[in-house]
């Protein structure tokens, strides 16, 4: 906590000048001290003395409490509870949009799971290892671009796009040919499958297929 002295400036030692005679004696300093007190508290609206006094300011209390001038009034707290009520409609507002039609920058009500779809479809190229006796297994993405999904959905895309499934099958045969977890595969297959998007992803059932590439997993005799 700064002095006095500090508050009211350095004018050497004691009280300021008072009738033409500096206070300077020891039995004095609480009275000097309650002066400087007084005199902060009153310039600045709100009491810095010690006691049950306020400092002659503006506030009421003990000296350190905020002064009326500063006190919530009513305007402000109806101002507040107006600010309040606004910024819960806007939370609340997005409720009540269309999930389809209402679907716009920038909030977006991502339609695509807003509503069910019980009649949806995923169509989309991708790669196949197949066994004799129906075996069959999808060749994950690392064997066939990387291990990010979507750049392997795009190989298989572009290159079905470029005519180029032919190449792109002899490559992931090749890698497929030294995965152990294919052994019981002979044949590799980019193939354009056209399904019930909750009967294929979830239960496995898959609808129509287009063959666009075959060939086989050559494997060494010595691996």
């Amino acid at each position: 906590m700064l002095g006095a002295g500090g508050l009211l400036g350095r004018r050497g030692k004691g009280c300021p000048m008072q009738g033409g005679r500096r206070r300077t004696s020891a039995g004095n300093a609480a009275a000097c001290t309650r002066e400087r007190g007084h005199g902060f508290g009153h310039g600045l609206g709100f009491g810095f003395g010690s006691g049950s006094g306020s400092g002659d300011g503006d506030g009421d209390g003990d000296g350190y409490g905020l002064p009326a001038a500063v006190q919530p009034g009513m305007a402000t707290r109806l101002w507040g509870g107006l600010v309040t009520l606004i910024l819960l409609a806007a939370v609340v507002w997005p409720l009540g949009r269309d999930p389809i039609h209402g679907d716009s920058f920038p909030l977006s009500t991502y339609p695509m799971f807003a509503f069910k779809r019980p009649g949806a479809r995923v169509a989309i190229d991708y790669v196949i290892a197949t066994g004799p006796g129906g075996g069959r297994r999808h060749v994950p993405p690392e064997l066939v671009a990387n291990a990010e999904v979507m750049q392997a959905l795009m190989t298989v895309r572009r290159a079905v796009q470029n005519r180029h499934a032919p190449t792109l099958c002899a490559e992931v045969a090749a890698r497929v040919a030294r995965d152990r977890r294919f052994d019981a595969m002979d044949t590799v297959a980019v193939v354009f499958g056209d399904h019930r998007a909750v009967g294929y992803l979830v239960h496995g059932v898959h609808g129509p297929e287009r063959e666009h590439a075959r060939c086989p997993i050559a494997r060494s005799r010595t691996r």
